[in-house]
């Protein structure tokens, strides 16, 4: 009797439906771990001399009006995309263009057109990603970790932390909204 029950228990063991689950996860990031990735490999200086023609947006009332009608995929002359920054009052502050002969590179303006900074990103479309700034003297100015599509850590040239961008809202290093939002 043993070993009949022996072998039906491991009869049964063996033909047990087995099946399986694709566990699927993300890694969470803090402020030093963003940090310590963001800064991996980053030039403190850029030779600014190549990116002059840059310097002023010389369709600065053309993509100020594009922006007003929330148009921010152009094809006047040349493709490029607009990304503005506004306040909660809904007040311009800043804007960026992205030309699509240079897509790994992004101009921004204040709004009077005059160039604020560079910001290089050396590998679109992939997670973690950086996205390095410099001024207009080709200094480091900010480095931006993207940690998943439209959430971003930013931290200035000395790794101080600036901001972490969820979607379109800003928040500071204690977790509080920040007065002014982005339009993805």
């Amino acid at each position: 009797m043993k070993k009949l029950f022996l072998v039906i228990s491991v009869f049964l063991f063996c033909t047990m439906p087995v099946s399986a689950i694709t566990l699927k996860g993300s890694v969470e990031y803090t402020v030093d771990t963003a940090r310590a990735i963001a800064f991996e490999n980053v030039n403190k200086t850029i030779p600014i001399d190549e990116y002059k023609q840059f310097f002023n947006d010389f369709l600065h009332y053309s993509n100020i009006d594009y922006m007003q009608k929330c148009e921010y995929r152009l094809y006047a002359g040349f493709s490029h995309r607009l990304v503005p920054f506004y306040n909660k009052k809904g007040k311009l502050l800043a804007y960026g263009i992205c030309y699509d002969k240079t897509p790994d590179k992004v101009f921004y303006y204040n709004r009077w057109g005059d160039l604020i900074k560079i910001e290089f990103n050396p590998t679109p479309n992939t997670y973690p990603r950086k996205n390095i700034a410099y001024n207009t003297k080709g200094e480091l100015y900010t480095v931006a970790l993207y940690v998943a599509p439209g959430e971003l850590y930013i931290f200035d040239k000395n790794g101080k932390f600036v901001v972490h961008w969820v979607g379109n809202y800003a928040y500071n290093e204690k977790g509080e909204e920040l007065k002014i939002t982005r339009r993805l």
